[in-house]
């Protein structure tokens, strides 16, 4: 009797066992190799290799998010070049969805970011990036997806259609010049006007290189002042 209580038990456990595999496989089946690379990433701190990773020269309009969760991390909108290699930000698209801690790994002092909501390693942050932030989210491509501006929508990120309206038509401009007297006065007023994009003072008329204000002055050089601005 008692042989057969142990048979039964470790078949419990044999299948208790296979149970256990097959639903492991089953899962891991069910990522792709960019979800596999995330989850190793929640317990090793790891780099992937610069200008050999899907969004370093992305430089498409979209936005970025956890490839693990699908949360919103990062814009097109704050992506530059840094030159390193690796995706560069400027910052999160929301301060809310990243946190960020001391990482001593390798001998070094670092400042790691970790997605919120997942706890994956996205990468690291240096004060090394443009202003205004000065800031360099430099991130692992592996650790995110990418959703085309054109596909928020479809996709369920419609709330951030916002920060692309402005690249879906190129703006047009053009360039106009005037004749005026105290040109400084006739720019702040031309600065005022709706559709004028910047403004730039000057001579124009004569042949005189490189006039000052008082040769113009003198009304010897047939110079006049004049206003360019680009409308």
């Amino acid at each position: 009797m008692k042989n057969n209580g142990v048979k039964k038990t470790l078949i419990i456990l044999v299948l208790l066992g296979i149970f256990v595999f097959s639903l492991t496989v089953f899962v891991r089946l069910g990522r792709t190799q960019k979800e596999e690379q995330a989850m190793k990433e929640k317990d090793d701190i790891w780099t992937e290799s610069p200008f050999a990773n899907e969004y370093w020269n992305n430089k498409k309009p979209g936005i970025y998010v956890d490839v693990i969760t699908g949360g919103p991390l990062f814009s097109s909108t704050d992506k530059f070049d840094s030159g390193t290699g690796w995706p560069s930000f400027a910052n999160p698209i929301n301060k809310d969805t990243v946190v960020r801690q001391t990482d001593t790994s390798h001998g070094m002092a670092r400042t790691e970011v970790r997605a919120k909501k997942s706890d994956s390693h996205l990468g690291h942050v240096l004060e090394d990036g443009p202003l205004p932030t000065g800031l360099r989210y430099c991130i692992n491509s592996a650790a995110l997806k990418f959703i085309p501006a054109e596909e928020l929508e479809k996709a369920g990120y419609g709330q951030y259609a916002y920060l692309f309206k402005s690249t879906d038509k190129k703006q047009e401009t053009g360039l106009a010049a005037f004749g005026a007297g105290c040109f400084w006065g006739v720019q702040a007023a031309f600065g005022e006007l709706e559709g004028v994009v910047s403004t730039r003072v000057g001579f124009m008329g004569g042949s005189m290189k490189n006039p000052t204000y008082e040769d113009v002055s003198s009304h010897k050089t047939y110079l006049s002042h004049s206003l360019n601005y680009p409308t």
